[in-house]
């Protein structure tokens, strides 16, 4: 599947497209690849020829099986033994049932108006994963969502449950030309739908998520973010387009092959193609119409360069304009580049780099952010030193040093993955020592019980894979800042500067190890360099002192005659 994907396999399907049969095609492999850079499970795909006993057999698109290895494969650290994977309604694949269903024992007892309550169901779920995946049905128009229904947690303490985008054929206008006008959301949140394909415990878990204020203002905001980037009409379009390309040479064969037709196909891409170009609109008015979210509204974003604004803590953006709604603020935030700062927003220079955009007035709303080129006195002296994105025994840390000759105060300062933001309490970093952040203090301390400058709260993880993380002072100056693109690990290991004067910024100056790190302490790499100084200096002393000594024995032996 690509440089990027996966290398071996124990299952793959030959799929023949499933309902899209003798349309599209491509329906599927293309939804779901519409939604792949998303906080979701969907296959691979690629296109086939497929021959047996030397017949065509015409086009099969290779799929990954949605299956413990598929989980496993696209987990970081997940072992397929290890996990519950439910399908349908409380159908158990593996695993155990019964963590889900004090789930929904405690959505039916309670209230998730109560921000308490919906922050316990969070610990049952992943609320942000079902978020996406319940946009992308929605979006799709899907009527055979509930009958298509994966979900999986790893069977551990703290284990969330995540949902898998599968088998979507129903969607983009498969039975319906006009689809596109279709009130998907009513559908989606429908409390008596008929046994299929809306049955009531299909629909149960976001009627229930929708009760809570929080979530459904970031439900309508990321349906937002989506519908302005990728699924934006323009986007949509061209990958449709893509498919189209990649298949219009070879079709005719396969559907020669079948006996079926060449009209038929290209209808049914027109179909697709109109669906992508008229579906965002017919979905903002959904929107308006079922979740009072107001009129819509435009924003405009921009820089000046030397950074990027972040929208909604989600989408990252340099030049962008979208549409909001009125009853929904936007969230913005300017995120300065490493060697930059930020030094206000053109409409207004004192405002806070990070602004809440209230939309009720019906007028533009053009913000630009102004960064400048800045070299903060502490940069180069306060780094990362050792990241810790995988241990069961701690969960994620990452360590800070000081090489300065001053203590720094870090209250207010931030530590970023570039979408989420970790801002430091009131806490000072003496010269030459080290401060803890970590997801989990208490955890941390149980396996580090002699760590002596450990704060908690990071409220984010770590990319196994893939991570970038910056260090930002007071006011948005970048002090730090550190990438990494790793292979997939199945152990503990962490990523550990070598020596503390080199650039962190290359990352052929850092050490991957396995194990749990070394918090609090000088990495492995400096401790032995030192020890290998030191022996070459003690040898060197040994070597002098010895020479001075057969020194003096031969001066005595001469005074005595002896040569």
């Amino acid at each position: 599947f690509g440089e990027e994907g996966e290398k071996s396999f124990k299952f793959l399907v030959m799929r023949n497209s499933g309902s899209d049969y003798g349309k599209s095609h491509f329906r599927d492999a293309f939804m779901t690849t519409l939604v792949k850079d998303w906080d979701l499970e969907v296959q691979d795909f690629r296109p086939s020829h497929v021959y047996i006993n030397g017949t065509y057999w015409g086009i099969y698109n290779i799929r990954e099986k949605v299956n413990r290895y598929f989980i496993e494969a696209h987990s970081d650290g997940i072992d397929r033994d290890s996990i519950d994977f439910l399908e349908h309604y409380l159908v158990r694949k593996q695993g155990s049932r019964r963590h889900y269903q004090e789930l929904l024992d405690f959505l039916d007892r309670y209230d998730l108006n109560l921000q308490a309550n919906f922050d316990h169901v969070a610990t049952y779920m992943e609320t942000d994963n079902f978020m996406e995946h319940q946009i992308a049905q929605i979006y799709f128009d899907n009527r055979d969502a509930g009958g298509n229904i994966k979900y999986w947690r790893p069977a551990e303490p703290g284990g969330r449950w995540r949902w898998i985008l599968y088998d979507t054929d129903w969607g983009y206008g498969l039975h319906d030309a006009k689809a596109y006008r279709s009130n998907s959301l009513t559908f989606h949140t429908n409390p008596n739908g008929p046994h299929w394909p809306n049955p009531p415990w299909s629909t149960y878990l976001l009627r229930k998520l929708l009760q809570n204020e929080n979530f459904r203002h970031r439900f309508v905001n990321r349906f937002a973010d989506h519908l302005n980037t990728s699924l934006s009409e323009k986007r949509a379009t061209a990958l449709l387009d893509s498919f189209y390309f990649l298949y219009r040479q070879e079709i005719p064969r396969h559907l020669k092959r079948w006996r079926l037709s060449e009209k038929t196909w290209e209808s049914q891409v027109d179909i697709m193609r109109e669906f992508a170009g008229k579906r965002p609109e017919y979905i903002r008015d959904e929107l308006m119409d079922v979740m009072n979210v107001g009129p819509v509204r435009e924003i405009s974003l921009n820089c000046n360069g030397g950074g990027k604004i972040l929208v909604n803590d989600y989408l990252e953006v340099t030049h962008f304009q979208g549409k909001y709604f009125a009853n929904h603020p936007v969230q913005i935030r300017a995120v300065p580049a490493y060697g930059y700062r930020f030094v206000g927003w053109e409409h207004d220079a004192n405002a806070d780099r990070e602004l809440t955009v209230d939309l009720k007035k019906d007028r533009n709303y053009r913000f630009r952010a102004r960064f400048e080129p800045f070299q903060h006195p502490l940069q180069d002296q306060v780094m990362i030193n050792e990241v810790c994105p995988k241990s069961k025994k701690t969960d994620d840390w990452i360590e800070i040093y000081n090489r300065s000759e001053h203590a720094v105060a870090l209250q207010g300062w931030v530590l970023t993955d570039q979408r989420n933001e970790f801002v430091f309490p009131a806490v000072e970093l003496l010269p030459n020592d080290y401060l803890i952040v970590c997801k989990d203090a208490t955890k941390f301390r149980e396996t580090f019980p002699e760590a002596y400058n450990v704060i908690g709260g990071l409220g984010f993880g770590l990319n196994k894979r893939q991570e970038i993380l910056g260090l930002y002072a007071e006011g948005g100056a970048a002090v730090d800042s550190f990438a990494y693109t790793l292979p997939p690990l199945d152990s503990a290991f962490t990523l550990s500067l070598l020596l503390p004067e080199l650039d962190n910024a290359d990352v052929e100056n850092w050490e991957l190890r396995t194990g749990l790190g070394s918090p609090n302490r000088a990495n492995p790499y400096l401790i032995e360099t030192n020890v290998r100084l030191a022996q070459s200096q003690w040898m060197q002393i040994g070597l002098a002192a010895g020479v001075f000594v057969l020194s003096l024995l031969l001066l005595y032996l001469r005074n005595r005659g002896v040569f």
